[in-house]
C-alpha cells in the first residue's frame, strides 16, 4: 500500500499492536522490552523503572498502518485443535482448574507476609496481590515493594533466565498459568522470585498489607466530547500518560472512538430534561471539560430560547455543586463575549466586560457568570479555533465546514469569494488550546493548582494566538502555504477572474463589514475586534500559542 508523505505522521492504525510501533524489528525487541522500559544504572544492568507503557512512536511510511496478523497456513489447524480441547474441557472446569493455582500462589504470598509481619523482624519479599474477591481465576498481577531496586521488567528477564516465564505490564508481573502448569510450578514461580529479590537486599521496610488497595482512578468528563474540539480532547486523555477514566457525553453521534462504551451518556441540553444531573451523579467527576454548544451565531440569532438552553446549561452547575463541590469545571467560552470596543487588553478580574454583541456571545456570558459561582470553575475565552476535520468520526449531520478547511478548499480551486477585511480576532491553532486544557487538567488532579495558587484569583483566561488579523489576512497565509498568489479586488473588478482558473493566482474580494449589514438586526452583527492578549494564559500555564503561520501550516499537513 501506497501512504502519501503527508500522512507519515498523522494517519493512525485502526489496529493498535506492537508490530507497528518504531524499533520493533530490533533484537532487544521483546515483551518486557515495551511493556516496561527500564533504565540503566550505568553498570551495565537495568535497575530503575523508566517509561511506562507501549511507546507512542509508529514505524514511517505505510507500515504505520499495518494490521497485527500475519498469514500462516499453521494457525487455522491450531485453532481448530485449540476449539475443539476447549469444547472437550469445558471453560467452567478450565477456571476451576487455574482457580486452583492462582490460590496456591496467593496463599503462599499472604501467609509469608502475614507471618513476618506478625513476628515484627525483616520481610524481605515484600509483595502484594489483590484481594481474593478481586482476584480472577486464570491471572493475578503482583506489586514489588517501591524500594527494590529492580524493576519489573528486569526481575521477569531473571525469571526467565531460571526457566520461570511471566510478563511485565507497566510497574506489575503479570501471571497467567494454563492448564499444562502444575502448583509445583507455581512454587517454583515463588521460589524463584523469593531467591531475585532476596539477592537484592529490598527494603526492609515491609507492605503494611500483602493486599493491594483499592485505588479510585481519577475521573474526566468531556462534556461535548464527540464534537470537532471534544474529539481532540478526547484523543489527547486516550494517548496520554496522564492515568485518568475518561468518560463522554453526546447528543446525536455515539463516539465509536471509545474504549469503554459505558463510558458514553447521551445528553441533550436543548431537552428541559437534558440527563446531565444524573451522569455527574453517576460519575462524580473529578475534573468537568465543558464544550458542548451550540457554536453558530446564525442559529443562535434565528433561536435564541434553545440557544440559552444550550449554552447556558445551568443544571450542570447545580449538579457540580451537588455531587462534586471540589471538582474543577473548564469552560470554552468564547471572544464574543467582547463587544469589541477595547483590543489586545488581557481580562482583569473585577472589570465587567461589555455587553456582547451577538446572542450567541450572551448565551456564552451568561453561563460564565453561572461556572463564576463555583469553588474551582475557570473560563477559557477562545478565538476562532483552526486545525485539520473531526479526528474520528463527524456528527450525524456531517458536522460544519471548520474556516481553514473552506478557505483552503477555495484556494485550490481557485473559487472567487469575498472575506471581509476589517474584523479582527486572535486566530488560534486547536493544538496548542488541547495543550491547555491538558496542562491545568494535569496540574489540577496532581494538587499543583493549590488554593492560593494565582489562576483562582484569575478565573477567566484568553486564549489567542499571538497576533489579530481579519479574514481576509488569514486567506492571504492559507495561499502562501499552497504556494498561489492571491490577488485582492473589490466587487467591481472580477476581470481577472476568468483569466485566473488553472494558473497559480487565487481571486478574493475583499469587503467590510457595513457593506455585508444589509439585512437582520443589529444585535447579530459580530464585534469588528476581539484581538485578545492571552500573555497571563502562557505565564500561568506555561503554555506557547503558535503564530498563525505554523498552526496553518500543521494543519494544511493533515488534509
Amino acid at each position: 500500500m501506497y501512504l502519501h508523505p503527508r500522512h507519515h505522521d498523522t494517519w493512525e492504525a485502526l489496529d493498535k499492536h506492537d508490530r507497528n510501533r518504531a524499533g520493533n524489528d530490533e533484537a532487544e525487541w521483546v515483551e518486557v522490552g515495551f511493556m516496561q522500559l527500564p533504565v540503566a544504572d550505568g553498570n551495565g544492568d537495568d535497575c530503575s523503572v523508566g517509561e511506562v507503557g507501549y511507546p507512542n512512536v509508529c514505524k514511517y511510511g505505510a507500515k504505520r498502518i499495518n494490521s497485527a496478523g500475519r498469514p500462516n497456513p499453521i494457525i487455522l489447524p491450531m485453532v481448530y485443535e485449540g476449539l475443539r480441547l476447549l469444547m472437550e474441557w469445558k471453560v467452567e472446569n478450565i477456571n476451576a482448574y487455574l482457580s486452583q493455582l492462582i490460590e496456591h500462589f496467593a496463599f503462599r504470598v499472604t501467609s509469608y507476609n502475614s507471618a513476618s509481619t506478625s513476628s515484627n523482624h525483616f520481610n524481605p519479599i515484600a509483595l502484594r496481590i489483590l484481594s481474593k474477591p478481586r482476584r480472577s481465576g486464570h491471572i493475578i498481577g503482583i506489586e514489588i515493594h517501591p524500594n527494590c531496586n529492580l524493576s519489573p521488567g528486569l526481575i521477569c528477564k531473571r525469571l526467565k533466565q531460571q526457566g520461570v516465564h511471566v510478563s511485565c505490564r507497566q510497574k506489575y508481573i503479570r501471571v497467567s498459568p494454563y492448564v499444562y502448569n502444575s502448583t509445583a510450578e507455581m512454587d517454583k514461580l515463588y521460589n524463584t522470585l523469593e531467591q531475585i529479590l532476596l539477592s537484592t537486599g529490598v527494603s526492609s521496610t515491609p507492605y503494611p498489607s500483602c493486599i493491594l488497595p483499592v485505588v479510585r482512578r481519577k475521573r474526566v468528563l468531556v462534556v461535548g466530547g464527540s464534537g470537532w474540539l471534544g474529539q481532540r480532547i478526547c484523543k489527547n486523555f486516550l494517548h496520554s500518560t496522564m492515568d485518568v477514566e475518561l468518560h463522554v457525553t453526546y447528543t446525536s453521534t455515539e463516539p465509536v472512538f471509545m474504549p469503554h462504551k459505558k463510558h458514553c451518556y447521551k445528553v441533550d441540553f436543548s431537552d428541559s430534561s437534558s440527563g446531565i444531573e444524573d451522569v455527574i451523579e453517576k460519575v462524580v467527576p473529578d475534573v468537568v471539560i465543558h464544550t458542548a454548544a451550540q457554536s453558530s451565531p446564525a442559529r443562535c440569532a434565528s433561536d435564541p430560547s434553545t440557544a440559552y438552553k444550550i449554552n447556558c446549561p445551568v443544571e450542570l452547575v447545580v449538579a457540580i455543586k451537588q455531587y462534586c463541590p471540589s471538582s474543577l469545571l473548564l469552560f470554552m467560552s468564547t471572544d464574543l463575549v467582547y463587544s469589541g470596543d477595547e483590543a489586545c487588553v488581557p481580562f482583569f478580574p473585577g472589570i465587567p466586560v461589555s455587553t456582547p454583541s451577538t446572542v450567541y456571545g450572551k448565551t456564552k456570558s451568561s453561563f460564565e457568570n453561572e461556572v463564576l459561582t463555583l469553588s474551582h470553575g475557570l473560563i477559557l475565552r477562545l478565538s476562532n479555533m483552526i486545525g485539520g476535520g473531526y479526528v474520528y468520526t463527524p456528527p450525524c449531520n456531517g458536522g460544519s465546514v471548520k474556516f481553514l478547511q473552506w478557505v483552503n478548499t477555495c484556494c485550490l480551486k481557485k473559487d472567487m469569494i469575498s472575506l471581509k477585511s476589517d474584523e479582527y480576532r486572535s486566530f488560534v491553532f486547536v493544538n496548542d488550546v488541547v495543550k491547555l486544557i491538558s496542562s491545568i487538567t494535569e496540574a489540577y488532579l496532581s494538587n499543583d493548582l493549590s488554593e492560593n495558587h494565582i489562576c483562582w484569583q484569575q478565573r477567566v483566561y484568553n486564549v489567542g494566538g499571538p497576533q489579530g488579523l481579519s479574514r481576509l489576512q488569514f486567506a492571504e497565509i492559507v495561499a502562501r502555504a499552497q504556494g498561489c498568489t492571491l490577488k485582492v479586488c473589490n466587487t467591481s473588478d472580477t476581470s481577472d477572474n476568468d483569466d485566473s482558473k488553472g494558473r497559480n493566482k487565487w481571486m478574493v474580494t475583499s469587503v467590510l463589514s457595513a457593506e455585508m449589514r444589509n439585512t437582520g438586526s443589529p444585535s447579530e452583527f459580530p464585534p469588528q475586534n476581539v484581538t485578545m492578549d492571552s500573555s497571563l494564559t502562557t505565564t500561568h500555564f506555561g503554555v506557547e500559542f503558535q503564530s498563525i503561520e505554523d498552526g496553518i501550516k500543521d494543519a494544511l499537513r493533515s488534509f
